[in-house]
């Protein structure tokens, strides 16, 4: 990572972003400002150690960024001192309207950070906003459950290590019975982690529409949190081959690009990728996406068109920008 006139590069090669703590910052008492300090212990599924927001809940802790900061100093005339939004963290170099639900974050010294919602509402007593003027925290705040302690000081380099979450389906019959072992969802799994996705979810389901259909409408409610759903098989012309006529009858948008991308991409060195009739499109904010069931078919797919997908992932989530 370089040092960029002050500032900290934004890695763009999805890899994710990486960034530093600028400052560390706890309160004894909600709805208080709170105080820097020079470092903390971060404790697992917990919080900062003798922070008030600390607990078994969903905003364990809090980030803002230092360029948030900045945008409402210049709104309001005035410097503010670090905790003054009751903000835990603050970060240079991490872009928060980048960052859907579920990203990752990561420090040196080992916190691993789950982005649990952004933005809250801001009461009408709220002390913080009585003492500065205005809150950016109920649009620009992050909050997060803590998935490994550690210890935090500011300097640390924190990076995004995972932006998204996806979900792996196998359609096959014979893996859903055990005559046949699974390998082709293995290896798609395998390209996701590699190219920065959470994936720790991959089901098995037989080549029937209805069980299909159930699995994608589970997967793609909001409350799963994925954001990427790939099946593996069913994509071809035998009768028990119906994983693309499932998939169309739940979709609420299609993405024909991404398949044509798959078979374009194939047919270079395959002509029968240009029989695979998996198709892609959207239900509700998940991204579906069918590739082949042999290993090959599954990976060569996936690997077509993984730099496509996070700009798609990005529009889904409300980022407009082009």
């Amino acid at each position: 990572m370089k040092r960029l006139e002050g500032h900290w590069k934004l890695i763009e090669d999805g890899k994710g972003m990486e960034g530093r703590i600028v400052a560390v910052c706890v309160s004894e008492r909600k709805g208080e400002v709170k105080k820097e300090v020079s470092g903390a212990i971060v404790l697992s599924d917990w919080g900062i150690e003798g922070d008030a927001h600390a607990g078994k809940w969903h905003r364990q802790v809090s980030i803002l960024a230092s360029e948030d900061i900045a945008a409402m100093e210049s709104v309001l005339g005035r410097k503010l001192e670090h905790g003054a939004f009751a903000e835990n963290i603050i970060t240079e170099g991490i872009r928060s309207e980048r960052l859907p639900i579920g990203s990752i974050l990561k420090t040196e010294r080992g916190v691993v950070l789950e982005l649990a919602q952004i933005g809250k509402e801001c009461h009408s007593d709220c002390a913080i906003k009585r003492q500065t003027g205005k809150c950016v925290m109920p649009q620009k705040g992050l909050f997060f459950k803590v998935i490994e302690g550690g210890e935090l000081k500011a300097g640390d380099v924190i990076r995004v290590v995972s932006t998204y979450n996806a979900a792996v389906v196998v359609v096959s019959t014979s893996c859903s019975t055990g005559a046949r072992t699974d390998e082709a969802g293995e290896a798609v799994m395998d390209i996701l982690r590699k190219n920065g996705y959470k994936t720790q979810f991959k089901s098995v389901v037989p080549d029937d529409v209805e069980n299909i259909k159930n699995e994608l409408i589970s997967l793609c409610a909001p409350e799963r949190g994925f954001h990427l759903v790939l099946t593996a098989g069913g994509t071809g012309l035998a009768p028990a081959d119906v994983t693309p006529e499932a998939t169309l009858a739940v979709l609420d948008k299609r993405a024909d690009g991404i398949c044509e991308l798959m078979r374009c991409a194939g047919g270079k060195t395959n002509l029968n990728a240009y029989l695979s009739r998996g198709v892609a499109g959207v239900l509700d904010r998940t991204l579906i996406v069918n590739l082949p069931g042999s290993t090959k078919g599954a990976t060569e797919s996936l690997e077509a068109v993984i730099p496509v997908l996070p700009h798609a992932l990005r529009m889904l989530c409300g980022d407009s920008t082009h």
